[in-house]
């Protein structure tokens, strides 16, 4: 739409639309079925990024724990 504004407009610095042109512009709307889609896949979003949120809360306490257990087994190996 950022697009067709600014093809419609008369192109100068401040992209000024008539309100007529500006009225006659058609906002493409998906059917239903799309509709949704789109909105079945924005929750699923939602819901993924708080239980990433929850997990990375989880792992923090355990962070410390593996990196400490990483160089133990790595002093055990001779590797540092």
């Amino acid at each position: 739409m950022d697009r067709l504004g600014w093809f419609l407009s008369d192109a100068s610095i401040r992209a000024t639309l008539d309100l007529g042109e500006f009225l006659d512009i058609k906002i493409p709307i998906p059917d239903k079925p799309v509709q949704d889609a789109v909105v079945k896949i924005y929750g699923a979003w939602k819901t993924r990024a708080a239980i990433n949120e929850r997990l990375k809360e989880r792992l923090k306490g355990v962070y410390p724990i593996l990196v400490k257990g990483s160089i133990e087994e790595a002093r055990r190996q001779r590797w540092i």
